[in-house]
């Protein structure tokens, strides 16, 4: 019984949305955020570490920080800074 349980909770886990168990700022990587979650996901791949793509990378870098290793479009920054500001008054 505990078995059959067990299957139905996971069965229905991986069935469920994935937006429903996605962190807070998953709005970001769609839209005009797009480009700068590539360059954060070539960057991890690059320096052979794990890093979270949105605390480690985007984050800092809608934040104004500079990764040297990361060139992104001022253009794009500016689309993505301004995404995130429209996420955050929706809440």
């Amino acid at each position: 019984m505990n078995q059959v349980l067990i299957r139905m909770i996971c069965a229905f886990a991986l069935l469920a949305s994935p937006s429903a168990f996605a962190d807070q700022d998953s709005d970001l990587r769609e839209g005009p955020c797009n480009k700068i979650l590539d360059a954060c996901k070539t960057y991890a791949k690059i320096s052979k570490t794990k890093i979270s793509l949105y605390r480690d990378c985007m984050q800092p870098l809608l934040n104004n920080e500079k990764i040297s290793e990361i060139k992104i479009d001022a253009d794009d920054l500016k689309a993505c800074q301004a995404k995130k500001a429209e996420i955050k008054q929706k809440k």
